[in-house]
């Protein structure tokens, strides 16, 4: 599979940093020098070669890396592990860059959000004694699905994956008071199966989905 990524600011629109007559203001330059200066440092071996609106990084660990006046251009050839590029797309949202895919392979983000009371979920462990406080589609990229859980703490975690594949969901309606008795997430090459079990008996389950990230509110919520 040949991917071409792209990570942009979430302001002005795509279509914008993408045109040729397209010139950052300066606080863009500034933002780009310091996303640049964070990368070379985070990739050891990588060096600028031009500049940061007309060059590219030389030395990066996979694909050729462009720096283009309002975005950055990652193409990538012959992907057969997509973990490693869900870890430099996630390293550039932290940066303050979504990824826009125009494949729809499962990486674009502008709907995600670096949220500092968010925290990752350690284990899915954490989910035993949960509920299931509802789910939905990500219509920006139509293969996406998020799913909200309620802790037995009343902390609030977000489960997202960039590629639904084959889902079964029990009946709905005891699951107004059921809670989570098991969960388990399963890694293959390149895709991920989930299984959550709830005290109801009832199970729902994931296959060939591409898992994101599940992050949990350090606040707690009442639902």
């Amino acid at each position: 599979m040949a991917l071409d990524l792209f990570f942009v600011p979430r302001k002005p629109g795509f279509s914008e940093l993408g045109s040729a007559d397209f010139k950052p203001t300066p606080s863009m330059l500034k933002a780009r020098r310091k996303v640049v200066d964070a990368l070379l440092e985070a990739f050891p071996g990588t060096q600028l070669q031009g500049e940061v609106t007309e060059g590219y990084i030389d030395g990066f660990p996979r694909g050729e890396l462009t720096l283009q006046p309002g975005r950055i251009h990652w193409s990538l050839h012959h992907v057969d592990d997509v973990a490693p590029i869900h870890e430099v797309v996630d390293w550039f949202l932290a940066h303050g860059l979504v990824c826009e895919d125009m494949q729809d392979a499962g990486f674009g983000n502008r709907e995600s959000r670096t949220v500092e009371n968010d925290e990752p979920l350690e284990s899915l462990d954490a989910l035993v004694g949960a509920q299931l406080l509802g789910f939905r589609f990500d219509r920006n990229w139509s293969t996406a699905i998020m799913f909200e859980w309620t802790l037995a703490d009343g902390r609030l975690v977000r489960m997202r994956f960039h590629h639904l594949g084959t889902c079964r969901l029990p009946d709905l309606t005891p699951l107004v008071a059921a809670t989570v008795v098991e969960a388990h997430l399963e890694s293959s090459t390149i895709s991920h199966t989930l299984s959550v079990r709830f005290s109801d008996g009832s199970e729902l389950t994931m296959f060939d989905a591409v898992f994101d990230k599940a992050l949990v509110s350090t606040t707690r919520t009442r639902v």
